[in-house]
């Protein structure tokens, strides 16, 4: 991450940028992401009855993932 620097899409270190759409920043602020089961907890708890995964015909729901995640 670069924090204050501007990145130019046509920069040779980052290729695949130039391949964002329009308005997509080269750049996030990751820090609300700092804790990974923190953002996922707050997606559990928001998403609880909706689907998280599907394979094959199969899905599981956000509160599946959360309980299999806990044990």
């Amino acid at each position: 991450m670069t924090s204050g620097s501007q990145v130019h899409r046509g920069s040779d270190s980052r290729i695949w940028l130039k391949q964002y759409p329009a308005g997509v920043p080269a750049d996030i602020d990751a820090t609300p992401y700092a804790v990974p089961g923190r953002a996922a907890g707050r997606d559990f708890a928001a998403f609880r009855g909706r689907r998280a995964f599907i394979c094959m015909e199969r899905s599981i729901s956000y509160d599946d993932l959360d309980q299999m995640s806990l044990a």
